[in-house]
């Protein structure tokens, strides 16, 4: 605990902390590349985030 509080502390020019953000930068760049792969195998299929999906009411 105490090493993660001295790590804080120093700030983000510590070198513990640059190693913190280069494997959290790997792993979403890896989650993302593999986001990327899956929304190309489902095709038209899977609508993306940030687009609104149409809402379909149906008639009783």
């Amino acid at each position: 605990m105490l090493e993660i509080a001295k790590t804080w502390k120093d700030g983000p020019e510590s070198p513990r902390f640059q190693e913190w953000k280069q494997s959290g930068d790997a792993l979403l760049a890896r989650r993302e590349a593999e986001r990327k792969l899956t929304a190309k195998k489902t095709g038209e299929t899977e609508t993306p985030v940030s687009e609104p999906a149409a809402i379909q009411t149906t008639q009783p």
